[in-house]
């Protein structure tokens, strides 16, 4: 018989080699035994989420003063990093604080500081994603590449789960390739589920499927990244092409075989530089729209986008502010007029030549009600919530739509899979758990497209040096993290502290006060057994006199910088030893009482 926890602290003794005697009395001998309950104690304080350990709590109950500081500053990181702001704007955040009265210290209101409560926020956003992908027995992988502001392939990650017929979407980090292969890509994919789950074999057994954009990198048959991950024993992995991506190809390659599209969009694209890169055709056009009595609006590009709405919105301006476009191009006609000029006029005679012909015209208003239906079913697609029932539910309603020119369909049922779970979790559970499985295949890619644009906006050209990790941290804050009235900072708090040794800083305090150093001689769940004193003194400290003011300036220990970084400190290594060995013999007097 085995001890497994003994085994992981000790390298000696009956139940860590092997006990022979199977009688319940050595058994039960064991568990009472000290060694063993120090074990249990070190194994329970690593397991616990981080703030809930008696000495963690202990310290933070101690030093309610400097917890206060933090969490103005964790606010203000956390704020910061929402809006996507360079770190070195937290120093002037943090002298505007000052400036309204909070007290806010003198301690950590540097960049390098913001960086780590930024890394601690996130690191608290993952903890969560962990935990809650623990509970689900199926997960799915999202996953497309693009090129960030430093010219490097960039390989973007989200996860999607349902649990009980809730399907949910999270962020799971993003990471810069040196080769944008199905080795290189596969290999980024699984750092970065591994480094945010934590468990490799976890999330691989419960891989169901893998939605791209359908390149053939993504989905090739022999080399693919489907592939190379069906290979390494998942044979039942089902690869998803998006499909946002599928209905623009399907609708390039439909136009491809209208002559007339061809030539009204040449006409909108022509529109859209005529105007962008004139300021005067510009003033005229707005002009022209104000004798009209309609709002401006201004021609739209088309080509160069990837989704239907950006279509819908192009054509949609051209026939809505179709008189006042015609009246400036004709406006240009007129040689006396002074906004006239012969390059422009030129263009304006191909422009009105289109216009005007009844055909184009004809075709303007066809392509905007089928603009307008795909639109619909594009944005649908894009919905990170959509299923693949819904999916084939829209394509059916969109294909009767385009067949009849009925009314936009709308759906009926208003019963949802959660509270089908909830009213049946019970009678049929197995039936319950393939809709989880189908409820977690990604429809569509659209949620990798949108971590690319909040990429740009956050590593801009002048910020084009920014770390995997770094970026990584700021869009995890800013897409899963809660908005900044509802943001309680506590719990990423306890994950900065945990993340490090962090010494006591006493250089304004002196041994007759509250003793807090003491507590972090044992705080660590991994220290020496006789090192560790008994929790009863622990709980005494804690509570040791409630009618005492523990919080007040003068009478405790909670300076400010009380938790300080080795690395950024400049004090004198003499006072620190003396202090440190005047601390511990306070604490063996303690321990001896």
């Amino acid at each position: 018989m085995y001890c497994d926890i003994c085994r992981k602290y000790e390298g000696a003794g009956t139940f860590v080699t092997g006990c022979t005697n199977f009688k319940l009395e050595s058994v039960k001998v064991h568990n009472s035994s000290l060694s063993h309950k120090q074990n249990v104690s070190k194994w329970e304080a690593k397991q616990a989420r981080p703030g809930e350990t008696q000495a963690e709590k202990t310290v933070l109950a101690l030093n309610k003063h400097v917890l206060s500081k933090l969490v103005v500053l964790f606010k203000t990181a956390h704020a910061l990093a929402k809006h996507g702001r360079p770190y070195s704007d937290f120093s002037w955040l943090c002298e505007l604080d000052e400036a309204k009265g909070l007290s806010i210290g003198t301690m950590y209101r540097n960049d390098k500081r913001c960086q780590e409560f930024v890394n601690a926020i996130a690191s608290k956003e993952r903890y969560d994603i962990s935990c809650e992908v623990s509970t689900v027995r199926f997960i799915s992988v999202i996953c497309d590449g693009a090129t960030d502001s430093f010219h490097r392939e960039a390989e973007v990650c989200y996860l999607r789960a349902c649990h009980m017929g809730t399907v949910s979407t999270k962020f799971i980090g993003i990471k810069n390739i040196p080769k944008a292969d199905a080795d290189g890509i596969v290999h980024a994919v699984s750092k970065l589920l591994s480094s945010c789950l934590g468990n490799e074999d976890m999330w691989k057994q419960k891989l169901v499927a893998f939605g791209s954009d359908g390149a053939s990198v993504m989905v090739g048959k022999k080399g693919g990244v489907v592939k190379k991950f069906k290979d390494d024993n998942r044979p039942f992995l089902l690869g998803v092409h998006c499909s946002a991506h599928r209905l623009e190809l399907a609708y390039k390659d439909a136009c491809k075989e209208v002559p007339l599209y061809k030539k009204v969009d040449a006409l909108m694209t022509n529109l859209y530089y005529f105007y962008r890169n004139s300021s005067l055709n510009r003033s005229n056009l707005i002009a022209s729209f104000d004798a009209l009595g309609k709002k401006p609006l201004m021609p739209t590009r088309v080509s160069g986008t990837r989704w239907l709405p950006h279509t819908q919105r192009a054509v949609r301006n051209i026939v809505d502010g179709y008189e006042a476009i015609v009246n400036h191009l004709q406006q240009l006609q007129n040689p006396q007029d002074l906004a006239s000029k012969k390059e422009s006029a030129a263009k304006a005679k191909n422009f009105l030549k289109v216009l005007l012909s009844r055909d184009a015209v004809y075709f303007v208003f066809f392509l905007w009600d089928v603009a307008t239906c795909l639109s619909t079913l594009s944005l649908a697609f894009q919905d990170r919530m959509t299923t693949v029932g819904e999916i084939h539910s829209e394509l059916n309603c969109t294909k009767a739509i385009l067949e009849s020119y009925k009314a936009r369909f709308t759906t009926l049922a208003d019963v949802t899979w959660a509270q089908v779970n909830n009213a049946l979790s019970e009678k049929c559970p197995n039936v319950l758990g393939l809709i989880d499985l189908i409820l977690a295949i990604p429809a569509s890619s659209a949620e990798a497209e949108r971590g690319f644009s909040l990429m740009k906006s956050t590593k801009t050209d002048w910020r084009s040096t920014l770390k995997d990790t770094s970026l990584s941290d700021l869009m995890m804050v800013q897409l899963m993290s809660p908005p900044i009235s509802e943001f309680d900072p506590h719990e990423a708090i306890n994950f900065w502290l945990n993340d490090k040794h962090r010494r006591p800083q006493t250089r304004s305090q002196s041994i007759k006060d509250i003793p807090v150093p003491i507590i972090s001689v044992y705080a660590d769940a991994d220290a020496d057994a006789d090192e560790r004193p008994n929790t009863e003194v622990v709980d005494s400290l804690a509570v040791a006199d409630p009618k005492k003011d523990y919080h007040s300036d003068e009478d405790s220990g909670a300076e400010e910088g009380f938790y300080s970084d080795s690395e950024s400190e400049s004090e004198d290594i003499d006072y620190r030893q003396n202090h440190a060995m005047k601390a511990y013999a306070l604490f063996q007097s303690i321990t001896l009482q």
